[in-house]
């Protein structure tokens, strides 16, 4: 496919990725709906944080709440670039998870989560419109 069209066709599913995050009290994009329950950290910490991975990284159990990797991910076939390149993509995707999972453990209890519940889906949707306008930025 011409890269043009390639382009055309990622713009307008990021577009309609984008409108469908904002507008949907939840995302209804295909993946396994069922969150990795806070049970896998009560063996302590560093066998949590692998159950968490394996469990994530695998997709048996993955919950997708914001259209942002689906964003990154048009984008990525749009462009056709060397296998590599998505892997890093991947990479960082899960470094930013793991991130905010140390971020956690070193805030040292539930505020940290009690006070992102509260913005959750704000943050969601912000992180779909930062992930497209990243998409643009880099094409443009």
């Amino acid at each position: 496919m011409p890269l043009r069209a390639r382009w055309a066709l990622a713009a307008v599913l990021i577009v309609g990725l984008v409108i469908l995050d904002l507008t949907s009290r939840k995302l209804p994009v295909p993946q396994r709906d069922q969150l990795i329950p806070q049970e896998v950290f009560h063996e302590g910490m560093p066998l949590g944080l692998f159950r968490f991975g394996v469990e994530y990284g695998t997709g048996w159990r993955t919950l997708i709440p914001s259209a942002g990797p689906y964003v990154v991910a048009a984008a990525l076939l749009a462009a056709n670039r060397p296998w590599w390149q998505a892997v890093l993509v991947g990479a960082a995707f899960g470094a930013a998870r793991a991130a905010a999972a140390l971020q956690l453990i070193l805030a040292g209890g539930d505020g940290l989560t009690t006070a992102l519940a509260a913005h959750r889906r704000a943050l969601e949707r912000l992180a779909t419109v930062v992930a497209a306008a990243c998409v643009g930025a880099a094409v443009l």
